[in-house]
């Protein structure tokens, strides 16, 4: 401890000094300490803040009060105050990996006969999963299965899966994109019960019979009729027209039964 101290000199013939005092102080205990998130997620970093001294050296050559911290490993700190008493402190800090989200899709694409498509990824322990479906349906799980209501307007459906583990607070997101396939059907039943009474409704079309001539054109669907009277049970010949996700025109042909 500190105090008065004294001391007396004997030389090698037997004299004596004179008694010399000297008086030490103690500097007293100062509260050096690091803090901060030791643990961070893949791709993002953590602050670690050292406080109370008058100077500081990392063990990566900052010398700064505060480093930011990227990679994962034991980190040490030494602290110099105003009497250049020396503390130093180590922390271990930890690196918590991301939950996977590389989902798998039961289909590419989809079209207004196969809408249905189905959503999957391997369960992780204290992951929670939630689902974006591109159209407005959300869902949770590690399994989902949604079935789209197919529009002229829509060219494809951007499907986003955001995963988060309850005990770290990681999150991860993936996006996957499907195409929306445009689908004709080479045969409808305009009979008036509700189910494929219409040809391509939606869709810029035109229809035409054996001779050539322009039975229909428009976008509200053909019903099977030409000036008001119901055509006979035949092929016709279609001409359809539609722009797809890039932006080009195309012209489709080819025949429909009625």
């Amino acid at each position: 401890p500190g105090g008065k101290i004294w001391m007396v000199g004997h030389s090698s013939t037997g004299c004596i000094s004179d008694t010399i005092f000297h008086t030490v102080y103690e500097t007293p205990d100062w509260p050096f300490s690091v803090n901060g998130e030791l643990s961070f997620c893949t791709g993002e970093s953590t602050v670690l803040n050292a406080t109370d001294a008058a100077s500081y050296s990392w063990n990566t050559g900052e010398t700064t009060k505060s480093i930011t911290v990227k990679t994962p490993g034991i980190y040490t700190v030494k602290g110099v105050n105003e009497h250049n008493c020396e503390k130093s402190i180590s922390v271990n800090v930890k690196e918590n990996q991301l939950p996977l989200v590389d989902f798998i899709l039961s289909s590419t694409s989809v079209d207004s006969r196969r809408n249905k498509l189905t959503c999957t990824i391997p369960n992780e322990t204290g992951v929670n999963y939630v689902w974006d479906m591109g159209d407005g349906f959300s869902g949770t799980g590690n399994s989902i299965e949604h079935a789209y209501d197919i529009s002229q307007s829509t060219l494809e459906y951007k499907i986003t899966l955001t995963a988060t583990n309850i005990n770290t607070g990681c999150t991860n997101t993936i996006s996957k994109t499907i195409d929306v396939d445009l689908f004709i059907p080479n045969i409808f039943t305009p009979n008036g019960d509700s189910k494929n009474d219409e040809f391509m409704r939606g869709y810029d079309i035109q229809i035409f019979d054996r001779s050539g001539i322009v039975i229909y054109k428009g976008t509200d669907g053909w019903d099977g009729s030409f000036n008001g009277k119901v055509m006979d049970n035949d092929t016709y010949f279609y001409l359809i027209r539609y722009t797809d996700k890039n932006q080009l025109t195309h012209i489709l042909k080819g025949f429909v039964t009625l």
